[in-house]
């Protein structure tokens, strides 16, 4: 897992086009200067297109197709779903004072879409991933008791195959699926893949237009630079899935 990780971290942006960029250099400092000009120039472009707000907006947009949940837009047909299963982001070091560890901004974002879903419906909820972190933060901050936790899974596939089994043990088999819009598409392929019926529940910001026009909407944007590692991410993940679990 760690393995991947790594991978993942060295190949997409900004680490992939800096290492490109870096080679180039090395390269045109050697016999090889046309070689490494064209890595630097691979390098820089990548780099400017994958932070411009007229690139990157559209793509956000065009994955952020689910409504957000308003009390109306999710009325549910029957068999009602029976459950709400928030998805973990990742976890990070915090100070001793917050027991060691927390979870990251994109699982609290999570955690309080799943908490707002759950005063409205008065379902039950599940957590997976860093099942027994995301159970104590749901607890201390938003005063909400998790009926299942799971902390065995590594992934997203892993997290809709562990979870099923826990709802089915109960008789539930259609939920409400909370993570982030970006992530959807592959979350509710992985729970589908389970024999779980999912409705999906988008968490945190959505892809709104950006404000940038005329030639601001060219210029670099750090946050469309971190959605094109989140865009890229997914888009991988999901072809990935197709081939190593079968997912459609």
């Amino acid at each position: 897992m760690r393995r991947v990780v790594r991978i993942k971290q060295l190949s997409l942006p900004p680490s992939g086009p800096l290492l490109i960029g870096t080679a180039g250099l090395a390269l045109a400092a050697t016999s090889w200067p046309n070689l490494g000009l064209t890595l630097i120039a691979i390098s820089l472009t990548s780099l400017y297109l994958l932070s411009a707000p007229w690139l990157i907006g559209p793509w956000l947009r065009r994955v952020d197709r689910y409504p957000h949940f308003d009390g109306t837009t999710h009325t549910a047909p029957s068999p009602a779903p029976a459950a709400i299963v928030i998805l973990d982001s990742g976890r990070m070091n915090a100070s001793p004072e917050r027991g060691g560890e927390m979870v990251t901004a994109s699982t609290l974002e999570r955690l309080d879409e799943g908490a707002r879903l759950h005063r409205a419906l008065g379902l039950p909820i599940l957590v997976t991933g860093y099942g027994h972190l995301l159970r104590r933060v749901l607890a201390d901050s938003f005063g909400i008791e998790a009926r299942w936790v799971e902390s065995h899974s590594c992934n997203t596939h892993e997290n809709a195959i562990f979870s099923a089994e826990l709802l089915r043990r109960d008789g539930i088999e259609r939920v409400y699926l909370v993570t982030h819009f970006w992530h959807l598409r592959r979350a509710l392929a992985a729970f589908r893949h389970a024999g779980i019926d999912a409705i999906p529940i988008p968490a945190g910001r959505t892809a709104e237009a950006p404000s940038e026009r005329g030639l601001m909407a060219l210029a670099p944007s750090v946050r469309m630079l971190d959605a094109s590692y989140l865009l890229l991410h997914e888009w991988i993940g999901l072809r990935w899935y197709r081939i190593r679990y079968r997912h459609h």
